[in-house]
């Protein structure tokens, strides 16, 4: 099923959780503990026999907000695209030694956002060896205006141990979140991150 709604002003999050199951949710560092707020439009499945409450989160503390209505309907509508997309140019390295990569990456949201950067899953191949000795951004977070892109720069430094091959690595932007509209929170579709993967050559 999907609701379709048009959260008033003032409205931070609105959650259903199984009835007498928990109270509503607090929030910590802006996020209500262990829910995802209902998106209009977008799908969600619950298994619960006992009935489903609705939790609201406002923004401020006792606050009223404007009335409005959920309305619901039964099926599916299909999936969401990434609106962070991240691309990271190419290295061959001396083992032993470092390369910088840059890692480009762009906003397709119609707010601004603040990226945090990450490793992702690193391997060998064939061979999957997990073994780096270090993975730094500078700087390590960036800020991306609606519809604009930003880059970092990627210092991989490699141990002498390091085995010769084609390495990968998996390269995260992941968005640090605030209540500053709806939904602004990490588990919903329309705010997440994104990745991208460098391929890299070490020679002895």
């Amino acid at each position: 099923m999907y609701p379709t709604f048009t959260p008033p002003p003032g409205l931070m999050g609105l959650y259903l959780y199984g009835h007498g199951e928990s109270d509503c949710p607090f929030t910590q560092s802006g996020n209500p503990s262990g829910m995802t707020p209902l998106r209009s439009g977008v799908e969600v499945m619950y298994f619960n026999g006992g009935g489903l409450d609705y939790c609201a989160v406002v923004k401020q503390s006792p606050g009223t907000i404007d009335g409005f209505t959920v309305k619901w309907t039964a099926g599916f509508l299909g999936g969401h695209s990434n609106g962070i997309t991240a691309s990271v140019t190419n290295a061959t390295i001396t083992i032993g030694n470092s390369a910088m990569l840059t890692l480009r990456v762009m906003n397709q949201y119609s707010f601004d956002v603040t990226l945090q950067f990450a490793e992702g899953m690193t391997w060998l191949t064939p061979n999957y060896n997990f073994t780096f000795a270090a993975i730094t951004f500078n700087p390590p977070t960036v800020t991306l205006k609606a519809g604009g892109s930003n880059s970092t720069t990627v210092t991989v430094t490699t141990s002498p141990r390091q085995v010769p091959g084609n390495y990968e690595i998996g390269l995260d932007a992941n968005p640090i979140y605030g209540l500053r509209f709806y939904g602004d929170y990490g588990a919903t579709p329309s705010y997440t991150g994104g990745g991208a993967i460098t391929y890299l050559k070490l020679t002895s």
